[in-house]
């Protein structure tokens, strides 16, 4: 698949779980600043990952060569491992994560994170600065800076973090990586065997490509996405989103909306039903 240009339009989404909205409104068309127009939907069949608004968090994840995303008033997360992405605008704050060639993401006001897996990764700017991150699984990484966190992602063996006092993200392929405590939010992302994660107490996000993975409790938000065989969730107050390429997938409950993708062959969402 080849990388869709700026400006041009991504075709042929891929089919993903159903979700659930709370409104019935269509996801706005959303245009970014060096970005290219992509069209939202309806979120009737769910051929298409369609979102819609949500209060708190909202996140889509996806393979293939199409995302979709609607609006989010407080967070948003964007996960792809296609050619190309597009975001649109978020208030709050925005993650963009790639593991193809490039990527090209637009502002946000409050913080971004940029992950990617390819060659090359570039980053654009951002107004308050609460949080950047850059990571990279070449050779080399350069972070910006930040006035409250930092984080450094490596596919090493090994990975040290700085210290912060709002968020950190610790993303990292090796065997092993043990995370420390955060005081408002945690991301931490392995593609190795195995995973272990702290506690949190508002959002965490918990990605691994590796066998299993075990979350622990949130008050607010969780996120768990793994492309390994078996993943179970826990329970979230707010949203819970689960994403998963291999062949089962279990979430826990949410109380304000649930979406669920999964490009393996079962999928059961109690929320996204």
């Amino acid at each position: 698949m080849g990388s869709k240009g700026i400006g041009e339009s991504a075709v042929t989404p891929p089919k993903v779980g159903k979700g659930q909205r709370k409104s019935a409104q269509p996801v706005v068309s959303v245009t970014a600043e060096k970005c290219a127009i992509i069209s939202g939907g309806r979120d009737t069949t769910a051929s298409t990952v369609v979102t819609g608004p949500e209060t708190t968090a909202i996140v889509t994840a996806q393979e293939g060569p199409t995302i979709v995303t609607g609006q989010e008033t407080t967070a948003g997360v964007i996960a792809q491992e296609g050619p190309s992405i597009i975001t649109g605008q978020e208030t709050t704050a925005r993650v963009t994560a790639q593991e193809g060639p490039t990527i090209v993401t637009c502002q946000e006001t409050t913080a971004r994170v940029t992950a990617q897996e390819g060659p090359s990764i570039v980053t654009g700017q951002e107004t308050t600065a609460t949080a950047g991150v850059s990571a990279q699984e070449g050779p080399t990484i350069v972070t910006g800076q930040e006035t409250t966190a930092r984080v450094t992602a490596q596919e090493s063996l090994s990975i040290v973090t700085g210290l912060e006092t709002t968020t950190r993200v610790t993303a990292q392929e090796g065997p092993t990586i043990v995370t420390g405590q955060e005081t408002t939010a945690r991301v931490t992302a392995q593609e190795g065997p195995t995973i272990v994660t702290g506690q949190e107490t508002t959002a965490r996000v918990t990605a691994q490509e590796g066998l299993s993975i075990v979350t622990g409790q949130e008050t607010t938000a969780r996120v768990t996405a793994q492309e390994g065989p078996t993943i179970v969730t826990g329970q979230e107050t707010t949203t819970g989103v689960s994403a998963q390429e291999g062949p089962t997938i279990v979430t826990g409950q949410e109380t304000t909306a649930g979406v669920s993708a999964l490009e393996g062959p079962g999928c059961h969402s109690p929320a996204g039903q």
